[in-house]
């Protein structure tokens, strides 16, 4: 007689998401050991349910932004650092109905702003999700279904907050990841689950510190599949291949500029003007030339670049995905890191892809001319999220001015990579290492509870 295998059904929010757990071997395992379901919209090779549509309306949107808003001046008012509401500042809302919206938001999170004003909140917007087809037909779906354990793979999406109250509707338990190592101090956290895996020890004690309604023993460190291949180079393109694709000539060194999403890059088009400045000043006087690799933000199909890189075309490359290329968006992005020397950015998560991957990042910390009104430099890295930074010897450099990439170009020419072994102390401190562990990690959670 057979032993049944127990069910397990897992929901994803998108491609990236769903890729992070299949190219890590993660679906494999659990389609091996268990009856295991895909909840996703797109394509995949296992047995799959598609998604219901998702019809939240203006009232759940409000509800949302309220709390989060709310839970952040909850955070200023009982923790050491006060700044979690530059999170939400609202600086760059368009349109008189919005700019009404969320400065109304902003007034009304004052009188919610408590323990018991923030859950009073949650409880009139899980009220109004149940209201909707998506809320009954993720209900319809798990009663269906049955599984022995519901997993989500991102504790702040709409689409997981509706699965996560169907099933505490059906009284299913479930088991979150937490989607990135910023994500904790943000106030966004919109799943209630059972159980939480999270990337490091660094991050548990985060979310037991920040929801002390989340027991330690219900948060388990397992890593994130995002970065399980990066000892290993199978996302490596041949340098003769990757350099003809995109047309990158040879130089001695190369520098990775890696934008951000255009909220915390308002200046940066000004920043990268400045870096092309000071490597053409440094290819005149040496021998050791230096190469710009442009990485633009993927999501973003904004032009606010496109008059600098016209400008500047012999000392800069554009290395982006597209749908022509013959390589993945994942290798594209692992080799640019591996075939550049150092990377440049404005307080971006790339700075941790680098260190990864060896390579020195750096941090742009100054004002530049005619800065955006709707942007802050100091501001940035007053965000919560970079006091582990700071708690690691300030792990990642900030170039403070822009003569001071000749310290950076320095540093390149004379092979110096001290600044890794801070960078790495960080890391270890972020994401569980070995970071090729997370599929085994995460099976040996199930183990324990299911």
């Amino acid at each position: 007689m057979s032993i049944r295998k127990k069910k397990l059904l897992i929901v994803f929010v998108n491609k990236s998401n769903y890729d992070n757990y299949e190219n890590s071997g993660t679906l494999k395992l659990l389609d091996e050991k268990y009856d295991l379901k895909i909840w996703y919209d797109g394509e995949t090779n296992y047995a799959s349910i598609q998604l219901p549509y998702l019809d939240f309306n203006g009232k759940i949107e409000y509800l949302k932004y309220l709390r989060e808003k709310a839970s952040l001046k909850y955070f200023d008012s009982i923790k050491k650092q006060n700044t979690h509401t530059f999170y939400r500042r609202f600086k760059r809302v368009k349109g008189f109905k919005n700019i009404l919206k969320f400065k109304s938001i902003i007034f009304f999170s004052n009188f919610f702003k408590s323990q018991k004003g923030i859950l009073l909140l949650e409880k009139n917007l899980n009220n109004f999700v149940e209201k909707t087809n998506f809320f009954k037909k993720s209900t319809d779906v798990l009663k269906e279904e049955n599984p022995d354990l519901l997993l989500i793979t991102h504790q702040s999406t709409s689409i997981t907050l509706g699965v996560s109250l169907a099933a505490k509707k059906t009284n299913l338990p479930v088991l979150t990841s937490i989607h990135s190592w910023d994500n904790i101090v943000k106030g966004n956290k919109l799943v209630d689950a059972d159980y939480y895996v999270v990337w490091s020890d660094y991050m548990k004690n985060e979310l037991v510190d920040y929801y002390p309604i989340v027991k330690k023993e219900t948060v388990f460190t397992t890593g994130t599949p995002q970065f399980h291949d990066y000892n290993s180079n199978q996302k490596l393109i041949n340098r003769e291949g990757f350099f003809k694709e995109f047309k990158i000539p040879e130089a001695k060194f190369y520098i990775c500029f890696s934008a951000n999403f255009k909220a915390i890059g308002q200046d940066e088009p000004q920043y990268l003007e400045d870096l092309i400045l000071e490597v053409q000043k440094h290819n005149t006087s040496s021998k050791e030339n230096i190469h710009i690799i442009f990485r633009p933000h993927p999501t973003e199909k904004s032009k606010r670049f496109d008059k600098v890189l016209a400008e500047n075309k012999n000392d800069i490359t554009k290395v982006i995905h597209h749908k022509n290329n013959q390589f993945s968006a994942s290798q594209v992005l692992f080799s640019t890191i591996y075939y550049t020397n150092a990377m440049i950015n404005v307080g971006s998560t790339m700075g941790l892809d680098a260190t990864l991957l060896n390579k020195p990042a750096f941090y742009l910390d100054y004002t530049v001319k005619n800065s955006s009104p709707l942007f802050s430099i100091e501001e940035i890295y007053k965000l919560v999220h970079f006091k582990s930074l700071k708690e690691c010897n300030n792990a990642i450099y900030h170039i403070k001015s822009k003569s001071e990439f000749t310290g950076v170009f320095k540093m390149l020419v004379e092979g110096n990579n001290a600044a890794i072994i801070k960078q790495k102390i960080w890391a270890e401190a972020i994401v569980k290492h070995p970071v090729e562990g997370f599929a085994e990690n995460y099976m040996n959670v199930l183990n324990k509870v299911i």
